[in-house]
Formats: structure tokens, C-alpha cells, sequence
């Protein structure tokens, strides 16, 4: 009976190392985009980056601690030992949505530092296509995965958004797109709060299509932004 329980938990054991690796990445690429922007622009600018990314970066790593036990295929139990390389991606995604975020309440960089947001948002939108295709030709489409894509996607088009009407591109009223999902989950949790059973939403091709253009949309307007400000 030992020996099963403790077979049992080493997969949690296997995914929580590979979280403090991403932790370990995470520290990394914060450093580094730190100096940069040190280096190349304003210290008090890169003071203020690095603490909206470390935000954000703090976030994802509770989202991915709290999702671990969920790392298993749909209508299975069985824990995967390893995330897969479609999470892997994920988690690469959500650093550059960190490295996103990190721009709010500065100014609009000016010259090659310009595309940086865009460059940010776009390699997320990237990622995000094949992200789910690693996922499933390597047979490791999992509950994790589906948490982690949510929260991502959702944290991704609310900094675009902000970011864009931060820099004039957009409306305020646009604003009211970025706070959608977030009205959603907080819709979903007063339903559970007060007893009332919430159903999963049926698959979706309009749903997914309405995003994807949402998305690309978004990258657009940077990278007509960065247009102009080069």
C-alpha cells in the first residue's frame, strides 16, 4: 500500500520539478529583459516593466501549481508524469503575455523598441496556434492544458487591449472587450456561490473563429503602431 502511494505521487513529484524549471526560465528572461531595457531605454522604465511582468509571471506560476493534479487526458485519472511539450509551449506563450503586460503605465517606446509589444503579442499568437497541434499529435491534450489556454488567452487579449487604447489605437469603449471573460468568470462563480449549477460551454467553431480574429486583429494594430513610431 506504501508502495503504491508513493508510485501514485511521483508524477506530481516529476510535473513540480518541471515547474520550478519554468520557474528558474522565468527568473531568466525576466533579468534579461530587465537589462534591456535598462540599457537601451530608461532604468525607471525597466523598473516598472519588471514588476508588471513579475505580476504576471507570479500569477501563472499559482495557475500552473494549482493545475498540476489536473495534467491527465480528458476522461482519464491517470496523472502524466510530464507536461508535454503542447504545455511547455503554453508556458512559453505566457512569458511573452508577461513580457506584454510589462509595458503598461509607460510610455510608448520609440524606435526599434517600438515592435517589442507587438513582436510580445504576435509570437503569443503563434504559439498559441500550435501549442494545441503539439498537443495532440503527441497525444498529451490534458485538463492542464485547457486551464492553462483559458487563463492565458484571456490575460493575452486583456493586455492588448489596455495596451491599445493606453497608446490611443483603440477606443475606451474597446475596453469593454478586454473585461468580457473576466465578467464570464465572475458570472460563473456568483451562479456557484448561490447553489446554481453552471454547464460547459458546447464546442464552438464561431467561438473559435470569433477569437482567432480578435486576436489577429489586435496584432495588427501593433504592428501598425510600430509602423509609424519607426
Amino acid at each position: 500500500m506504501v508502495k503504491q502511494l508513493k508510485h501514485a505521487s511521483s508524477p506530481l513529484q516529476n510535473l513540480r520539478k518541471e515547474w520550478s524549471l519554468f520557474a528558474a526560465l522565468s527568473i531568466i528572461y525576466l533579468f534579461g529583459g530587465f537589462a534591456l531595457l535598462a540599457i537601451t531605454w530608461q532604468t525607471q522604465y525597466a523598473l516598472i516593466w519588471g514588476v508588471f511582468c513579475t505580476a504576471t509571471l507570479i500569477y501563472q506560476f499559482a495557475v500552473l501549481w494549482s493545475g498540476l493534479p489536473h495534467n491527465h487526458r480528458p476522461g482519464e485519472i491517470d496523472i502524466l508524469p510530464v507536461l508535454g511539450w503542447g504545455n511547455r509551449l503554453t508556458l512559453i506563450r505566457g512569458m511573452l503575455i508577461a513580457g506584454l503586460v510589462g509595458f503598461l503605465l509607460i510610455p510608448e517606446p520609440q524606435g526599434w523598441l517600438a515592435w517589442l509589444p507587438g513582436i510580445f503579442y504576435t509570437l503569443a499568437i503563434a504559439a498559441d496556434f500550435f501549442d494545441g497541434y503539439l498537443a495532440r499529435i503527441t497525444r498529451h491534450n490534458t485538463r492542464l492544458g485547457e486551464i492553462l489556454d483559458m487563463s492565458f488567452d484571456g490575460l493575452g487579449v486583456l493586455a492588448a487591449i489596455l495596451l491599445a487604447v493606453f497608446y490611443g489605437r483603440l477606443p475606451g469603449w474597446y475596453l469593454l472587450v478586454a473585461f468580457a471573460r473576466y465578467a464570464f468568470v465572475a458570472g460563473l462563480w456568483l451562479r456557484n456561490r448561490s447553489g446554481k449549477v453552471n454547464f460547459e460551454l458546447p464546442p464552438s467553431v464561431r467561438r473559435r473563429a470569433l477569437a482567432g480574429f480578435q486576436m489577429g486583429f489586435l496584432a495588427e494594430i501593433g504592428r501598425a503602431s510600430c509602423r509609424e513610431r519607426v
